[in-house]
C-alpha cells in the first residue's frame, strides 16, 4: 500500500477511464488470428531448438577444454 501522505496522487491512475475503440478490437482480432495456437507451438519449438543448440555448444566447448583439446 502506498503512503498517501508521501504520494497523494499515487492511485490517480485507477480513477482514469479506459477507452477501447472499435479499431482496438479489430486489431486485437487480427493479432488473435495471427498468433494462434499453431504459431505458438512453432515458436516454442524454434526457441527450444535454439536453446538446445546453445546449450549443446557450451557443453561441447567445456568437454573440449576438459580433454585438453
Amino acid at each position: 500500500m502506498m503512503n498517501h501522505n508521501q504520494y497523494p496522487y499515487s492511485d490517480e491512475i485507477y480513477r482514469l477511464p479506459i477507452v477501447v475503440t472499435e479499431r482496438d478490437i479489430q486489431i486485437e482480432k487480427e493479432y488473435m488470428v495471427f498468433y494462434d495456437d499453431d504459431y505458438w507451438e512453432r515458436y516454442n519449438k524454434l526457441k527450444l531448438k535454439e536453446y538446445d543448440d546453445i546449450h549443446n555448444d557450451s557443453l561441447s566447448d567445456r568437454d573440449n577444454d576438459c580433454n585438453g583439446n
